[in-house]
């Protein structure tokens, strides 16, 4: 229901008990038929409020807090990157770990990366979705960094393998099973690039019963 439409809603509510009132008058007075009568010609009425009053006391929107918002980022693992360049806006799901100030991620040469280096502003989404009345979701926009330093870099795959790796349920899973199949070509055939997202605006809402 729009904003309009709930303020109509709240401002008609009233009306309600009036409406019963009148139709128990006629009741007594004329009969059952007129007092049905008085009810079925203002039903849509009636039917729209009733909807109105019931969803509005089982479903409740709003904002998550900070801290609420650093839970869900590092609860979950994995958040739908959006990049933009060129005229051409695409979005990935990825792994990544969050220290509170950053989201670090790594990735193959490929369209995101190529996308990134041309435009380093990003979006970056991630939530919890229990159904479709129950669920929260932090969307964040920053700008991306490639990190260049050896030493940053294996701190960054050591804290990403330490997050993703105890959640593998089989034994020959690595941190890079997104990439490629085969570890063995990380280093070989295929070059990670390992990035950072410095976080400069973010947002989150939830929805429950």
């Amino acid at each position: 229901m729009s904003a309009p439409s709930t303020i109509v809603a709240q401002a008609c509510c009233p009306v309600l008990p009036c409406l019963f009132v009148r139709a128990n008058l006629i009741l007594q007075q004329q009969g059952a038929h007129d007092a049905a009568h008085i009810l079925l010609s203002h039903w849509s009425f009636i039917r729209r409020m009733f909807v109105f009053l019931f969803a509005k006391n089982r479903t409740m929107l709003g904002e998550l807090t900070d801290q609420q918002m650093d839970e869900l980022l590092k609860k979950q693992v994995t958040g739908r990157l959006g990049c933009h360049a060129d005229g051409l806006t695409y979005v990935v799901p990825v792994n990544y770990t969050y220290d509170g100030k950053h989201i670090y991620a790594h990735s193959a040469e490929g369209m995101k990366v190529n996308l990134m280096r041309k435009n380093p502003e990003v979006c970056f989404e991630v939530d919890n979705i229990e159904n479709i009345f129950k669920w929260e979701s932090v969307i964040l926009w920053g700008r991306f960094e490639e990190i260049e330093g050896v030493d940053e870099q294996q701190r960054v795959m050591q804290g990403i393998i330490h997050r993703l790796m105890p959640l593998a349920e089989k034994p020959d899973s690595h941190p890079s099973h997104g990439i490629t199949a085969n570890d063995s070509d990380i280093g070989t055939r295929i070059d990670l690039v390992i990035y950072r997202i410095v976080i400069t605006k973010r947002t989150g809402r939830f929805e429950r019963d």
